[in-house]
């Protein structure tokens, strides 16, 4: 069985650079609606789950150690990292996938903002 990993430890490990790629296994609509933010840039390619599984050799020969995979629920990432870790590529599913991650938006207040919105959204990690 692959590693998975939580959203509080891919803001933590992005934050200190250790996320060498995001493989986000969405489909192309789901993946233009909503990308993964994380507080430092990492690649991110998008390739849905059914093309993955038709080019899998090769597409975990493309994907760095360490590399996180996300989609919706958590289900088809880690169905992708359990094919790449028999092909011996090691790599962590995100728990919950896309889904988890953005109930983690909460509202704050920013004061001094333009218009009649005095709040905008950050990540919380303590639930």
């Amino acid at each position: 069985m692959s590693a998975t990993i939580t959203h509080a430890a891919l803001d933590s490990v992005s934050t200190a650079g250790q996320v060498p790629h995001i493989l986000d296994v969405r489909n192309e609509d789901e993946f233009a609606a909503a990308a993964i933010e994380v507080s430092r840039p990492v690649p991110t390619r998008n390739v849905p789950v059914w093309r993955v599984m038709d080019a899998l050799d090769e597409l975990a020969a493309q994907t760095p150690e360490g590399a996180v995979i996300i989609c919706g629920q958590g289900g088809g990432s880690g169905v992708v990292a359990d094919e790449f870790e028999a092909l011996g590529v090691h790599t962590r599913s995100l728990e919950g996938g896309m889904d988890a991650w953005a109930r983690l938006l909460v509202p704050i207040e920013i004061l001094g903002l333009p218009g009649d919105t005095p709040q905008n959204f950050r990540k919380s990690f303590e639930r």
